[in-house]
């Protein structure tokens, strides 16, 4: 779905896109972290739209490390 056929998605998009990538499927919402070191949660996915806008705004903890290493400080 794209943001010319679904005005939520384009709110979504203006308001969070500096931080997440969003899109959604026929039953889920996706976002995805823009900032691959941010300190929470790098994909957020839900069927409710008001726990995906929760998560959004209060992102959960990340379960892990980010994926690509950091360069060493020494």
């Amino acid at each position: 779905m794209t943001t010319r056929d679904d005005p939520l998605l384009r709110l979504l998009h203006k308001h969070y896109g500096h931080r997440w990538s969003i899109r959604r499927t026929k039953s889920l919402w996706i976002a995805t972290a823009r900032d691959p070191d941010a300190d929470h949660a790098p994909t957020v996915i839900h069927d409710s739209i008001e726990a995906f806008v929760h998560d959004l705004e209060n992102p959960p903890a990340r379960a892990g490390r980010p994926s690509r290493p950091h360069p060493s400080s020494t």
